[in-house]
């Protein structure tokens, strides 16, 4: 087999998990917009990511272990990225 249709494969595969995690952060910030505040927790969103993982195929090409940061990033979705001057 050429080497060029291995490296073409692995950017393929590269580029669904790039997909797949950018769905997932996005899923994860409307998660965590349009959930009440008195029910989120990041438990709660690793528990929504792993459901979805299951149910959802194109979000299962992503590896478990990509989808930890996601969730701890959650963290970063609460506070405000600019503040007004």
């Amino acid at each position: 087999m050429p080497v060029w249709r291995s490296i073409l494969r692995q950017i393929r595969l590269i580029d669904a998990w790039a997909h797949a995690a950018r769905a997932t952060w996005n899923l994860l910030h409307d998660f965590w917009t349009m959930t009440a505040k008195c029910r989120r927790s990041l438990k709660a969103a690793d528990t929504a990511i792993r459901q979805a993982r299951k149910e959802i195929d194109w979000l299962g090409v992503l590896p478990a272990h990509g989808c930890g940061p996601g969730s701890r990033g959650a963290r970063g979705l609460r506070a405000p990225r600019w503040r007004a001057q």
